[in-house]
């Protein structure tokens, strides 16, 4: 038996050996045909010369090949109808005639395959993309062929899968089942390759497949290992092996981060790079800063770098009282104790406090302690009134507190240290006035007169704001001589009174030159 596709040429061979002299006569029968369907007459000439005579049924599509070796004879354009058993008579001269039976089978090569997907739509080219680690059908269904064509599944050049089923009449399927497939798989070409018969090439259909690809690797390049508080630094993230392009979102300590983001791709996206632009802020420090990268469309499986952040500032400083109430009530004779709270990085290597923006000092016999980060003031006076602050160096820089406004209650004091002196007749009256300063300002007043005849009490403690007021008269020449002012608040009494003196008009300047010689000027 001999095969041949349909469509294309026979070859029936004739298995015998000819000579010039030997064959006279040589049909070709069909077993449907009564009459022969070719004749190669050779009587009365060579093999060469021999007249042929194709019948009506076969036409020019015979020829009978006698150089071949055997002769064969050629059917070109095969149809079905030419499958059958085929008789070669040949008749020679000398010997009795040889009969030589073959049969032909007609293949008839199967229909382009039908490529599928698990939902029924049908594939072709770049197919996709599918998920990496997914799992994945696909069918092949090939129609007609005689005999059933084999339909296997091939990835690139090698045979993946043979296994077929005939599912009805005339229709062959394979389906294809890649489980969990990798990335090695991108744009892989599966084909689906039909054939019954090694004559004629294989019925193909392919297509490629394209995948969604996980990130392979994200890592933070190049963090500095110290980082300024105040200055710009860049912080780039690389993500490798995504497809479509990674998306990176950056996160400091657990909050994401949105402005100062840009992002460039290379190597058509599967790198990517990812810059952060941040200005660190000294409460950065030690926290987290996270680069995370994901495929836009598998945003669950994500990969991520994190570096801690180490970031130097120059000393912030504080200053408050201990305890903070205290602020609402020192009074003069108690201990104050002022706390300068320092936060800085490296730590510091240099301490100090300013009083009015002067240098301060320790001086024990004043009562001025500087302890670590403490300042003690001992006995604190009216004179440690004012504005406090601290002052601390590290190797980034230096930092100052706000002034720190200390208030002291004190008891009244004069507000001038000279006394006033009133020249006036015995029947003039003068209005002596006592100005101290004290804290509170809510001040009681007591005045007496300091006579030649003694002390009197001329008005026990009446309540006035900042000064005291006494209308005086001297009214007799016992009434000249001096004023007395003591001022009293909740802090206590004024130890030194503040003096008025009252002298006869026209005799002022003897008080002055007693104060004058007093004080040793003549």
């Amino acid at each position: 038996m001999v095969e041949a596709v349909l469509g294309g040429t026979a070859s029936i061979p004739c298995n015998v050996t000819l000579e010039d002299d030997e064959a006279t006569l040589i049909l070709w029968y069909r077993s449907d045909l009564r009459n022969p369907i070719y004749t190669l007459d050779v009587r009365n000439t060579s093999l060469r010369n021999a007249r042929r005579f194709p019948s009506s049924e076969i036409g020019n599509r015979a020829n009978f090949d006698i150089a071949a070796q055997p002769p064969t004879l050629l059917i070109s354009n095969v149809t079905t109808s030419d499958a059958r058993d085929y008789r070669c008579r040949v008749d020679l001269r000398r010997y009795r005639t040889l009969i030589l039976h073959t049969r032909l089978r007609v293949i008839v090569p199967p229909n382009e395959p039908i490529m599928m997907d698990e939902h029924g739509q049908h594939l072709h080219g770049i197919v996709g993309p599918y998920d990496e680690g997914s799992t994945l059908t696909f069918i092949c269904e090939v129609d007609g062929g005689d005999p059933y064509p084999n339909v296997t599944w091939w990835r690139g050049a090698v045979l993946f899968d043979e296994d077929f089923n005939i599912i009805k009449q005339r229709f062959v399927r394979n389906e294809l089942v890649l489980r969990r497939v990798q990335r090695t798989e991108l744009m892989m070409e599966y084909t689906c390759n039909a054939s019954n018969t090694h004559l004629a090439k294989p019925i193909v259909a392919s297509f490629q497949l394209d995948l969604n690809l996980l990130p392979l690797e994200t890592k933070i390049l190049g963090l500095p290992l110290i980082l300024l508080a105040g200055n710009d630094h860049e912080f780039t993230c690389e993500t490798r092996g995504s497809r479509p392009r990674a998306l990176t979102t950056w996160w400091l300590d657990g909050f994401k981060m949105t402005s100062g983001v840009s992002d460039v791709s290379r190597e058509g996206g599967n790198v990517t790079f990812s810059t952060l632009r941040l200005t660190p802020k000294p409460e950065d420090n030690g926290k987290k800063l996270v680069c995370k990268s994901a495929n836009p469309v598998l945003p669950k499986a994500t990969i991520e770098d994190e570096r801690i952040l180490r970031v130097h500032f120059a000393p912030i400083v504080n200053v408050s009282l201990i305890p903070s109430s205290s602020q609402l009530g020192i009074r003069e004779g108690s201990d104050v104790y002022l706390e300068c709270s320092i936060w800085a990085n490296p730590w510091i290597f240099e301490i100090a406090w300013q009083f009015e923006d002067r240098p301060i000092v320790a001086d024990l016999s004043a009562g001025i302690i500087i302890s670590n980060q403490t300042l003690i003031i001992q006995n604190v006076k009216k004179d440690n009134r004012g504005r406090y602050r601290c002052h601390a160096a590290n190797i980034v820089g230096h930092g100052y507190s706000k002034r720190l406004h200390l208030l002291v209650q004190f008891a009244p004091v004069c507000s001038s240290r000279e006394p006033k002196t009133y020249g006036i007749s015995v029947t003039e009256t003068v209005n002596a006035t006592c100005e101290v300063e004290a804290d509170p300002q809510e001040v009681s007043y007591r005045w007496s007169l300091d006579s030649p005849l003694g002390t009197l009490v001329l008005s026990n403690w009446s309540k006035a704001p900042h000064r005291g007021f006494l209308n005086y008269s001297p009214l007799t020449g016992n009434g000249y001589g001096t004023l007395l002012c003591w001022g009293r608040n909740s802090v206590g009494t004024q130890k030194e009174p503040c003096l008025v003196n009252i002298v006869l008009a026209g005799e002022e300047s003897k008080i002055f030159e007693k104060l004058f010689s007093f004080n040793g000027f003549g």
